[in-house]
């Protein structure tokens, strides 16, 4: 399939993504402008493309206050850019894109509108997910990221570094290294349930937190349920005694029910810390 590459200082691309075909290759490979013409060019039947690279020699803005670029991209996003912001929407003929990956150096890649991210991988920049926009799978390697609540929870979320916050709930949350806040800041809000969180990092929950079937809190791992508002469950407790004891699973404004504390390993007796 062909490549359609959109030349430096253009911001309407009207014209030239009405030259892509279903399984072309969208580049965005220089200039500094802002794109505010055609955003929904790619939405169109018969302009799905395969791939959609933003490159490190762009630093301009695709998107914004008038709108966002809307696509459903079969294989692959890239936002690769050295500054700047591109704002994605993944939608049209389809309401998904297959893998977003972001990883620019200095700029921040903003997810809006109703569709879904089937991979997302937040690896450097800023990665902003909107409430409208369901993540199925999300690996987190660096950078910044924020999920806001949806209803749709993270299937798998697995982190390696980074700073990051999340308002949705997950399915399997496993932390390798990095800090993770989650929860909302607001008690009236419908707190997040996460079924498995492994806290290899630093977890710190809001104020409106739901239950967690199972926490486990392994190597440098450490989670602070200090702040915790609303009265939440977990269901199973593992953990080293050294994990458990730089964790703090209490509340003094909320009940916290541990339904089952597991022996704490690697301690001095068998009670947890």
């Amino acid at each position: 399939m062909a490549v359609v590459t959109v030349t430096k200082g253009t911001t309407d691309v009207t014209t030239i993504l009405g030259t892509v075909v279903d399984g072309d290759t969208v580049i965005f490979g220089e200039g500094s402008q802002t794109v505010t013409g055609g955003l929904t060019k790619l939405s169109d039947d018969n302009h799905e493309p395969a791939n959609l690279f933003i490159g490190s020699g762009f630093t301009g803005s695709i998107g914004g206050a008038a709108g966002s670029l809307k696509a459903s991209v079969t294989t692959l996003v890239m936002y690769g850019a050295s500054g700047g912001s591109l704002y994605f929407w993944a939608g049209g003929t389809g309401t998904a894109a297959a893998r977003v990956k972001s990883v620019s150096i200095g700029g921040n890649l903003y997810g809006t509108g109703v569709g879904t991210f089937t991979i997302l991988e937040a690896g450097n920049g800023t990665t902003f997910v909107s409430d409208s926009t369901i993540v199925t799978t999300c690996y987190f390697t660096g950078g910044t990221l924020a999920a806001m609540y949806n209803a749709t929870a993270f299937t798998t979320l697995e982190q390696h570094g980074g700073s990051g916050s999340i308002q949705r709930g997950a399915t399997t949350f496993t932390q390798y290294a990095g800090s993770m806040t989650i929860g909302r800041d607001d008690t009236s809000a419908t707190a997040p349930a996460f079924t498995t969180i492994t806290a290899g990092g630093k977890i710190t929950a809001q104020a409106a937190l739901g239950n967690i079937t199972t926490l486990n809190i392994v190597g440098n791992g450490s989670v602070d349920l200090s702040n915790v508002r609303t009265a939440l469950t977990i269901g199973t407790l593992n953990g080293s005694w050294a994990a458990r004891k730089r964790s703090i699973l209490t509340s003094q404004y909320a009940t916290i029910t541990i339904t089952t504390t597991n022996v704490p390993r690697g301690g001095p007796d068998d009670v947890a810390p």
